[in-house]
């Protein structure tokens, strides 16, 4: 009969060969390439959430696959920037993909032209639309997130029923706003007290061509 003392070590050693096991596991888990058996090459871009199933998912009999949906799911979002949102659940029979994607708000246009959420995500334009536009003079990429306050600049003229042909980001990141009337913001000042300031000038000087209100506490205009 082993000692208490004995018994007590052979735990101790058991326990710590357990976690060492663990702890290699988990190191191949992350080394190991895994072979997704889900390939999705292009979306239905519906508002609603919808399904994808398949019934491959355990014919490769492969338990590093059935560990891996956290990274099937951060592998889709790296994939396709147009997804909000998704979930992946699966059962003996099928992996389930359920996920919805961003709703836009305008599209930005630089050297190619993409949708803009109301979160700001830059996403790949998914049909042709009558959004207003967002011309940049600064690059963008898709996944990339603008600059809320650009949105905000947005939302504001249109709440105000300020006419527009074309909303520009210029290089450095100053908004100007094209018609009969050229209007600059700085995104970086007060964006409130320059719609104040351009409701004032509005409602005093007729005929205006230009107006800059990024001077904290003047106006430019003429």
């Amino acid at each position: 009969m082993l000692s208490y003392r004995r018994q007590i070590k052979i735990k101790i050693v058991t326990k710590i060969f357990g976690l060492i096991l663990v702890l290699i596991f988990f190191i191949f888990l992350t080394k190991t390439k895994i072979n997704f058996p889900v390939e999705i090459k292009s979306l239905n871009y519906e508002y609603l959430p919808f399904e994808i199933e398949t019934k491959k998912f355990f014919q490769q009999k492969n338990i590093l696959t059935i560990l891996t949906l956290k990274k099937m799911g951060e592998r889709l979002l790296s994939q396709f920037p147009s997804i909000r949102k998704i979930n992946l659940n699966f059962n003996l029979k099928k992996i389930k993909i359920t996920y919805e994607v961003f709703e836009p708000l305008a599209k930005i246009c630089n050297n190619f032209c993409a949708f803009v959420s109301k979160e700001g995500i830059i996403f790949p334009e998914i049909y042709t639309s009558n959004l207003p536009i967002i011309y940049s003079k600064i690059d963008f990429s898709y996944g990339q997130k603008l600059n809320q306050t650009y949105l905000e600049i947005l939302k504001k003229i249109k709440e105000n029923n300020i006419e527009f042909e074309a909303f520009i980001i210029l290089e450095n990141g100053d908004i100007k706003i094209s018609n009969n009337l050229t209007i600059l913001f700085d995104p970086l000042q007060n964006i409130d007290n320059q719609f104040i300031k351009l409701k004032i000038i509005l409602e005093k000087v007729p005929s205006l061509k230009y107006v800059d209100l990024r001077i904290p506490g003047r106006i430019f205009f003429y």
